[in-house]
């Protein structure tokens, strides 16, 4: 079974990117653990390493579900002249809001400078 297919797969790397909004939102990236981040996902420790090696992993897996958002609606523009420049700023600001926490910790916050 394809792990990028997996419902299990999807549902607790959700559980993950939320679980560690929410604890920064309390504490810094220095001071979260697994075990901290694997109980307010409500996952087991074995079950976060079958997924990712450490909490930077996670941070990159959701830097790339937001550049595979943008990059779909800049896709958009570049493939379709008549896309309307409003509603690229709606897509755009909307990508925004739906991630806003995370745009928080990783612009503001500085966690990651790539990014």
């Amino acid at each position: 079974m394809n792990k990028k297919t997996d419902h299990r797969v999807m549902v607790t790397h959700a559980l993950l990117k939320d679980a560690l909004v929410r604890i920064l939102d309390e504490k810094p990236l220095a001071d979260v653990t697994i075990k901290a981040l694997c109980r307010e996902a409500g996952i087991n420790r074995s079950t976060f390493y079958s997924n990712f090696s450490n909490i930077h992993d996670l941070i990159e897996a959701m830097e790339e579900d937001v550049f595979r958002e943008l990059g779909s609606v800049l896709s958009r523009v570049i493939q379709d002249l008549g896309y309307i420049r409003e509603q690229v700023f709606t897509d755009l600001f909307s990508i925004a809001k739906t991630h806003h926490r995370m745009f928080g910790f990783l612009l503001i916050d500085n966690i990651d400078l790539g990014f």
